[in-house]
């Protein structure tokens, strides 16, 4: 392959299965030579409000998740803890505060938008600490090493109306692209765009870039 394959992953870090995934492709990017990725934060929220879908809060669905996702920890090597509120988290609270601020470190420092992420999903999925308000949101930019002077700027911009748009934007895109829930990436090879729901999906993604499967998605 000599040209990179864009690879969009649309996440939320609302949404416990976007951190295996996020951390996953971060990995892949780092060692594959013909992958680019793209980080693409959307609203879980309003994505499901626009494919006419609801979060379902059934008992046994949160029981498989915590199974579920403490193998997934265990497979990727991250510290799942399941918040004791899981669904006043997921559901009430929101990630609206968040998203806007991934978008604004997206538009202003593109580089810190890993970091940032990854601090917000630790926050939420491994601490069970609070991730929307302002000041918890000045925590997370300080602990991505993030200076005061620039955290405020970035806090600030979340509420720029281009900032609110650009959230709205890459949520319209997502859905326009297919997307029906989070973690979803979308390969943009030469024959056309493939799209990946979920971290199980990674083998196939590993099949059609030609790389070792899970070798590339491990640290």
């Amino acid at each position: 392959m000599s040209k990179k394959v864009i690879v969009d992953l649309f996440y939320d870090v609302i949404s416990p299965y976007s951190w295996a995934t996020f951390e996953a492709l971060t990995r892949c990017n780092k060692k594959c030579d013909h992958m680019s990725l793209r980080l693409q934060p959307v609203l879980l929220g309003a994505l499901l409000k626009g494919v006419r879908s609801k979060p379902n809060g059934l008992k046994a669905k949160r029981i498989y998740m915590k199974t579920d996702l403490e193998s997934l920890g265990e497979y990727f090597n991250l510290p799942y803890n399941m918040p004791q509120a899981m669904d006043y988290v997921m559901f009430r609270k929101g990630s609206l505060s968040m998203q806007r601020l991934l978008i604004a470190v997206n538009k202003y420092s593109p580089k810190l938008l890993e970091e940032v992420s990854r601090e917000m999903f630790l926050r939420i999925w491994s601490k069970d600490q609070d991730a929307t308000s302002v000041e918890s949101l000045r925590v997370t930019l300080r602990n991505a090493g993030i200076s005061e002077r620039k955290s405020e700027f970035l806090l600030h911009a979340t509420k720029e109306e281009d900032i609110k748009r650009i959230l709205k934007n890459n949520t319209k895109l997502a859905i326009g692209q297919g997307v029906f829930g989070v973690p979803t990436y979308v390969a943009h090879f030469r024959t056309g765009p493939e799209l990946f729901f979920g971290s199980d999906q990674l083998f196939l993604l590993a099949y059609y870039l030609n790389i070792t499967f899970p070798d590339y998605f491990l640290s």
